[in-house]
């Protein structure tokens, strides 16, 4: 009799233990590699992606302006002349920038020249169009964001207007150095980031990058110069860590680059997430023929997402939402854009 006693005693806390272990577990998080993924393919070269929210998303490119109404796509019409849109970024569906280039005809020769499209929310207009160069990158902060692009073509605004600006220290040479502002990213509080891609025409000297940094009111500083293991985007995580995408992605932590990602067989173009556990990276295999890779990064393993693998497809940006994600990707040879939709 004791011992059934016993038995039952030792079954009822054992159940209390599982009940209290069941209830302290946590309850399961879905991401990207439980998603659907569905493909829209639209005619022409589109570039960069950005959207306010999942039913108000804008993509811009060679000639083209495209906007998703949650449902899909649709042509926005612009009446700029021949146009080229290589970035759009915005602080909220009311605050939207787009940057690129005009083309116009001087002695029978293609000329370009700057152009920033704004969106306040009611409607696209011309915020700037000046003889500078060709712009690619846009960054910062409302009433205080900063433009770049080719041959060392810098604006600021300050929520009024623009101005033409200049970096310090930074390389001038003869017209055979090509000195381009290629992205910014802000980082936490007033630190704004810029990278440089320099460029010999007529030399067989490899090509390197620098970093300058802006905190506040104070002046940019040159923080990083002759890098050459990547080139084509800055970003900062969510610890405020400055990653630099490209063949060779790196991440700054202290004064020192060490590789971001565990394998070297990925070039990086885009990354975007809500924390530094929930990121997704895309890119492109190194080996030929190139397949597009994207990869999830839960904060512990990185993860290839292989309903996203495809041969000839390039991945060039990313807009994250909580709720639906989408990979902006060019297709080769074919002069059509590809946007893969992942959803639950």
């Amino acid at each position: 009799m004791k011992s059934y006693i016993l038995l039952c005693v030792l079954l009822f806390l054992f159940s209390l233990f599982f009940l209290q272990c069941t209830n302290d577990a946590k309850p399961y998080q879905s991401s990207p590699l439980d998603y659907k993924w569905s493909a829209d393919t639209i005619d022409g070269h589109l570039y960069s992606i950005w959207g306010g929210s999942s039913n108000n998303v804008y993509s811009v490119g060679w000639g083209n302006m495209y906007r998703f109404d949650g449902h899909s796509w649709t042509r926005v019409t612009l009446s700029i002349g021949s146009f080229s849109l290589y970035k759009i970024h915005g602080f909220s569906n009311s605050d939207i920038w787009a940057v690129g280039s005009l083309s116009y005809l001087v002695n029978d020769k293609i000329q370009d020249s700057s152009i920033i499209l704004h969106n306040n929310g009611g409607g696209w207009y011309i915020a700037l169009q000046g003889k500078s160069r060709m712009l690619f990158s846009i960054g910062g902060q409302q009433n205080n964001a900063w433009v770049g692009g080719i041959n060392k073509t810098f604006y600021s605004y300050d929520g009024k207007s623009f101005k033409r600006e200049t970096l310090p220290n930074m390389y001038s040479g003869n017209d055979s150095i090509y000195s381009d502002i290629v992205s910014i990213a802000k980082g936490e509080n007033d630190i704004v980031y810029a990278l440089v891609y320099i460029h010999y025409l007529n030399s067989n000297a490899p090509d390197i990058r620098e970093v300058y940094m802006k905190n506040g009111n104070s002046s940019w500083i040159k923080s990083d110069s002759n890098l050459t293991y990547f080139s084509s985007r800055l970003w900062v995580n969510h610890s405020n860590e400055l990653i630099g995408l490209g063949n060779y992605p790196k991440i700054k932590r202290g004064s020192t680059w060490s590789n971001y990602l565990p394998f070297d067989t990925v070039s990086a173009i885009a990354i975007a997430g809500s924390s530094n556990n929930n990121l997704v990276v895309a890119g492109n295999t190194k080996s030929y023929p190139t397949y597009s890779a994207v990869y999830y990064y839960n904060g512990t393993n990185w993860t290839l997402i292989p309903a996203l693998s495809f041969q000839e497809v390039r991945p060039l940006d990313i807009a994250y939402f909580d709720d639906q994600i989408f990979i902006l990707c060019s297709v080769s040879n074919s002069g059509k854009t590809v946007i893969f939709k992942g959803h639950l």
